[in-house]
């Protein structure tokens, strides 16, 4: 049983990771070489509403990312993945207000509509491997 505190913690992880199994990563969707890190991150929003399980978003992150939901008990890992979801699917209107690339690392400055509500993010990306891919994404209300 995970503690709420706990549970917290792993499902604001989920916001800034998710994972794929020892077994292996399900390629269906990647991030494309071409893309900058703004197009990255909506397209990888869009691949959240479409994935299956945690798994399927592997491609999308960034190592350390990937290591930190690979440390989460796999029967944890739904609960996780439906929090996202359910975060995501909340969102409406995202829009990327600036972008600012520094070598292999950029950050996003995003906001959206939350439950009807403005919400400002901040989303660091590493390109990796050729691609962007997420390293962490941070919401808060209250614009």
């Amino acid at each position: 049983m995970t503690s709420p505190t706990r549970a917290i913690r792993l499902g604001l992880a989920c916001t800034a990771a998710f994972a794929f199994t020892a077994s292996g990563w399900l390629l269906a969707a990647q991030p494309a070489p071409d893309k900058g890190p703004g197009q990255t991150y909506v397209a990888y929003r869009a691949a959240v509403q479409k994935a299956k399980a945690i798994e399927d978003l592997a491609p999308w992150l960034a190592k350390e990312s990937r290591a930190m939901i690979d440390e989460t008990p796999a029967d944890e890992r739904p609960m996780l993945f439906g929090m996202l979801q359910d975060m995501s699917g909340a969102m409406t209107d995202l829009k990327i207000v600036s972008e600012k690339i520094d070598g292999e690392t950029a950050e996003l400055a995003v906001e959206a509509t939350a439950d009807g509500a403005k919400t400002k993010g901040t989303v660091t990306m590493r390109k990796e491997d050729g691609a962007w891919r997420l390293v962490t994404e941070r919401w808060h209300s209250g614009m």
